[in-house]
């Protein structure tokens, strides 16, 4: 458990907040402390923090209901999704400035110096590089891969109002507030570690998929 601290006696940052490099510092502390963060991506709220943490996926586990599945990492560029896999493949080569950053998560063969605990014991990882200042401009700074799922019990509907998500998960140590965010169907996940590429849900940005040549 992390200790108390002045971080931890602050739920909620306006989004504004991290314009200012102190208050990144201090959002970088507390994701390196371990702390359960709920940030805003270009599809829904995000509940994560340092992907590194075993603790820290238990601990979501627990809240959200689930288990025995791994979670997808945010990152803040292609440099950083290299570090996450151990083959590139051509396809995303070739598209990676047509679906990063956007609403994508690719499934790519994971990297086996990666902590097997991490995924569960799977050899595949999630990734994605949403199009949001949050990512585009902290997580850059930031650079602290991290966990990324859904605001929502296992089997529940996401949510997408900062209101209802402190109500409901008042477990969490920090919400970055956008307000309300607009509809979205989540991401669009493409399993590219078979092939041909599968498609796993299509969610936002599927109508591209046609022209990057998967039906």
């Amino acid at each position: 458990m992390m200790e108390t601290s002045p971080l931890r006696q602050t739920r909620v940052w306006p989004l504004s907040r991290l314009s200012s490099f102190s208050w990144r510092r201090r959002l970088r502390r507390l994701l390196a402390e371990g702390g359960l963060v709920v940030y805003p991506t270009d599809t829904l709220y995000g509940m994560g923090g340092d992907f590194n943490n075993p603790g820290l996926h238990r601990r979501i586990d627990n809240i959200k209901g689930r288990s025995h599945k791994p979670y997808s990492v945010a990152v803040w560029d292609i440099d950083a999704v290299r570090e996450f896999t151990s083959f590139l493949p051509a396809w995303l080569n070739h598209n990676a400035g047509r679906i990063f950053p956007g609403p994508f998560t690719v499934i790519l063969p994971a990297n086996p110096s990666l902590n097997r605990d991490l995924l569960h014991g799977a050899d595949t990882i999630g990734l994605r590089i949403p199009s949001h200042p949050f990512f585009q401009k902290t997580l850059t700074e930031i650079r602290i891969p991290l966990i990324t799922t859904s605001i929502n019990r296992s089997g529940s509907a996401p949510l997408s109002d900062p209101e209802e998500i402190l109500e409901q998960f008042p477990q969490t140590d920090l919400l970055i507030d956008a307000g309300r965010l607009p509809p979205s169907r989540g991401s669009t996940i493409l399993d590219l570690s078979v092939s041909p590429i599968r498609i796993l849900r299509r969610g936002d940005g599927a109508e591209l998929l046609r022209d990057l040549g998967i039906d």
